[in-house]
């Protein structure tokens, strides 16, 4: 799972390096924590869901998880240079740029439309 975070995050950065952003690593961080914490918070709605519980997120959590996947994300990518975009970029990519954005959209529309789907059928 971790060589396919490190495929969206090579991927992330080098569209922002294309786009001569002065720090594509931090962009890269940044973007895939929250398609992260997207993917944390659809597996928690659809939990809290199926077993009829109260919403389990909430904005602490969201805060909490939010800010632990940046770090997270930070020491490995950033701080340590054993996976930072220079290391990435010498290393063969067999994942299509496409697969990337079909993940990040999906994540993202997938988190918001079921959000909204289960947050208009509890109303």
């Amino acid at each position: 799972m971790m060589y396919f975070f490190d495929n969206v995050f090579y991927h992330i950065c080098r569209v922002y390096t294309n786009k001569k952003d002065n720090s594509p690593e931090a962009s890269g961080v940044i973007i895939l924590s929250l398609v992260q914490t997207f993917n944390i918070f659809t597996l928690l709605i659809l939990y809290s869901f199926y077993f009829n519980n109260k919403s389990v997120v909430n904005k602490p959590l969201a805060v909490i998880l939010v800010t632990g996947l940046c770090v997270l994300n930070y020491i490995r990518y950033i701080y340590k240079d054993s996976r930072n975009y220079s290391v990435l970029k010498e290393e063969n990519k067999h994942l299509n740029g496409y697969v990337v954005v079909g993940y990040i959209i999906g994540s993202f529309f997938f988190f918001f439309g079921l959000a909204f789907f289960l947050g208009k059928s509890h109303m």
